[in-house]
């Protein structure tokens, strides 16, 4: 059976995702509501749905089937874009339904990584694990900070937002198109013990977070430039 890249399937759908930090704030112009609370709106409800889900993506990917989670993530995210593209090519996408987009879009960012990085031990000859974890690192934020934004740069220079929209969508339907290809070569972990529980591990990964001195600085460094940035944008 024919099998893609694993990688392949990584660059479509990061490069999907990065070109969303630069259609979406445009977008939000080209309703013409108020820029500024707008744009505040959009960006407050990707960022927390993200956060949040972050905070059961690994969890999840320990119990639940790793393919199903990418599959379902890819899933909505076609579906998210799916909906709205349309709407803004004939001028009826509303701010609302952008924040929920947004939103869903959020989740699903939050969900993913978890379950594709446990997933490749499992598609992968082990010699190539380190390999392509290594890809998988630098490709994340290669092309979700530079490549990404850069190409919808170069788009919404030459169109408008909604085409940007449309794109997405179609990037994010041949990601899901080539994650039905990935087959695991393995058996599937066993769960934890039934007696453990989702909050317990919730719980345990939050003390080893706040715990962890130069984890938790970084993190907290991180989150305060994501809100200074945004906080600027919307100046």
């Amino acid at each position: 059976a024919i099998q893609a890249d694993p990688d392949v399937v990584g660059v479509v759908s990061v490069i999907g995702a990065g070109m969303w930090t630069v259609v979406m704030p445009m977008q939000v112009l080209e309703l013409k509501d108020d820029d500024a609370q707008g744009l505040a709106l959009v960006v407050t409800s990707y960022g927390c749905s993200a956060l949040l889900s972050a905070l059961l993506g690994g969890v999840a990917a320990d119990r639940l089937s790793q393919r199903r989670i990418i599959l379902g993530v890819q899933l909505l995210n076609f579906l998210t874009l799916a909906a709205i593209a349309p709407l803004a090519v004939i001028d009826r996408l509303q701010l609302w339904e952008l924040a929920v987009a947004a939103t869903l879009l959020g989740v699903g960012s939050g969900l993913f990584a978890p379950a594709f990085t446990a997933y490749l031990p499992r598609i992968l000859p082990e010699d190539d694990l380190v390999a392509a974890n290594g890809v998988d690192g630098v490709m994340r934020s290669t092309l979700q900070q530079a490549i990404g934004p850069t190409l919808a740069g170069a788009l919404l220079g030459a169109t408008y937002p909604d085409t940007g929209l449309v794109i997405i969508a179609v990037l994010f339907a041949i990601s899901l198109t080539l994650l039905f290809t990935l087959r695991p070569a393995t058996a599937p972990r066993t769960a934890a013990t039934a007696g453990a529980r989702v909050w317990t591990d919730l719980r345990d990964g939050l003390l080893f977070v706040v715990t962890t001195r130069w984890l938790f600085w970084t993190l907290v460094v991180t989150a305060v430039c994501a809100v200074v940035t945004a906080l600027a944008a919307t100046v």
